[in-house]
């Protein structure tokens, strides 16, 4: 295994997000209601007087900067941590929430925001930790895209991103922006980079070596100039660079709503998910078939 996978989980959203199951699910990898959430809204574009108090709009997402929608979804100890400054993103006193946050979430904007203030600071080291004990991070546009070994901005300009995903790049809004276009161009003068691309609303996790897709459409684009295009249960192994398609299990699968009461919207999707008809015994698509999902496995939800 590559000495980049953390213990912990990595969820990317690809912007706009909708679906409240994406939050819940984090809210689970992090530990549950009672885990410690930090908000990270650095990326925001509207935070110049951001007094770490107030509601703050940040470009129409201000109910991701208050906490509100964590809140809402069942969390119980939701901060915000904001700074322009490196001199203070490299302080004791500024990472003192990270020191015991179970999950740190990354809002939208722009990715160079983030980068400006916290690329190689102590806050970025912290953020490692937080994944090496086990924890969650998690982003949405600009959030997710910060993960990255890399980043590019509008003009194809590439930048070091956080690394958390090592000679990676993500790109979101991949197909309501035409991002596609970008991301290949992108990749061909950077043949050494995986790429990511998720729609709006598009979920993945990564944990260990494997990525699932929780909500697609995903484009990946690999070093080798491979092109796999998933949807909701595909995996994609980073180390071994295959995609896998998985196969529904006839049998009835058993999961009682009492087990995951306090997350009706990913109870609901988990539903879905599992009571299909099975596909057919051979698959033209190209991918490998296995008979049940490789990540994020809990004996509470079935996964």
């Amino acid at each position: 295994m590559s000495e980049f996978f953390k213990p912990g989980s990595i969820l990317l959203v690809g912007g706009n997000l909708q679906s409240k199951s994406h939050i819940e699910r984090f809210i689970h990898l992090a530990g549950g209601r009672d885990a410690e959430i930090v908000i990270i809204p650095t990326c925001g574009i509207r935070l110049e007087h951001y007094d770490n108090a107030s509601p703050i709009d940040v470009g129409g997402m201000n109910e991701i900067v208050d906490g509100s929608i964590f809140r809402g979804a069942g969390s119980k100890h939701v901060e915000v941590l904001h700074t322009r400054s490196r001199d203070e993103a490299n302080s004791n006193k500024f990472i003192e929430l990270l020191r015991t946050a179970r999950g740190v979430w990354f809002s939208g904007g722009l990715a160079a925001g983030m980068s400006s203030a916290y690329l190689h600071t102590e806050t970025v080291r912290a953020l490692a930790r937080v994944l090496e004990r086990g924890g969650c991070l998690g982003g949405s546009s600009s959030g997710a895209v910060i993960m990255g070994s890399h980043f590019a901005d509008n003009r194809n300009i590439i930048f070091e991103g956080f690394g958390f995903l090592q000679n990676t790049l993500v790109k979101t809004h991949i197909l309501s922006k035409n991002h596609h276009h970008r991301l290949n161009r992108i990749l061909e003068e950077n043949r050494d980079l995986l790429g990511i691309g998720l729609d709006d609303d598009s979920c993945v996790v990564i944990k260990e070596e494997f990525l699932e897709v929780f909500k697609g459409p995903v484009i990946i684009n690999d070093d080798r100039r491979e092109f796999f295009f998933l949807k909701k249960g595909d995996q994609y192994d980073l180390n071994t660079r295959i995609a896998t398609r998985m196969a529904m299990s006839s049998e009835p699968f058993k999961l009682h709503e009492a087990d995951t009461a306090e997350f009706p919207c990913l109870y609901k999707e988990i539903l879905e998910r599992t009571n299909k008809t099975p596909p057919p015994a051979e698959n033209s698509d190209g991918f490998n078939m296995y008979p049940k999902p490789l990540l994020v496995e809990d004996e509470k939800l079935g996964w």
